[in-house]
């Protein structure tokens, strides 16, 4: 193997290693998060996530975006608890100087709030299957898709393990 391919081979495991770290720095602070809110009542759920610190909330606002956005979209973050803190997720975007995400943040909250009655609707049935269906109604996928070509999830993390490590 020529020396330039070994030295370029070390400098992407190096990278690979430290995107690692910072992933599970982050996981590790966000779990830690969520297991210290409550889970038995929303409004106490809230009221918990409220309460925390600056940093804490903007990783829980940040993760819990992006895990539900990357499990079912959209849709299913506007669904579940997870979509009251969405003007703080946006926020949270703008602190860790991530502009282009808060921007399709604020689209799906448009696309949302478009399909405020449709949405009512989906919801009021309470049944998983007009929830499965709410997919090919809503035009929140093809706020999904600009979601995942503008986040670059392992920059948007390096930023949050380095905002966890200077809080010490």
């Amino acid at each position: 193997m020529k020396e330039f391919d070994r030295t370029q081979l070390k400098a992407k495991k190096a990278l690979m290693v430290l995107r690692e770290r910072n992933s599970r720095c982050v996981r590790g602070f966000y779990e830690t998060v969520l297991r210290s809110l409550p889970s038995d009542s929303p409004s106490k759920h809230r009221q918990a996530v409220a309460e925390l610190t600056q940093l804490s909330r903007d990783i829980y606002c940040v993760m819990a975006l992006d895990d539900e956005v990357r499990n079912g979209g959209f849709n299913q973050y506007f669904f579940g608890d997870a979509g009251h803190f969405v003007q703080d997720a946006i926020a949270s975007f703008a602190r860790f100087d991530e502009p282009r995400i808060a921007a399709v943040v604020r689209q799906a909250v448009e696309v949302f709030s478009a399909e405020h009655e449709l949405q009512q609707r989906i919801r009021q049935t309470g049944t998983l299957e007009a929830f499965a269906a709410s997919y090919s109604v809503s035009k929140l996928g093809e706020v999904d898709d600009a979601y995942f070509e503008g986040v670059h999830f392992d920059r948007l993390c390096e930023k949050m393990a380095a905002a966890i490590r200077s809080a010490g």
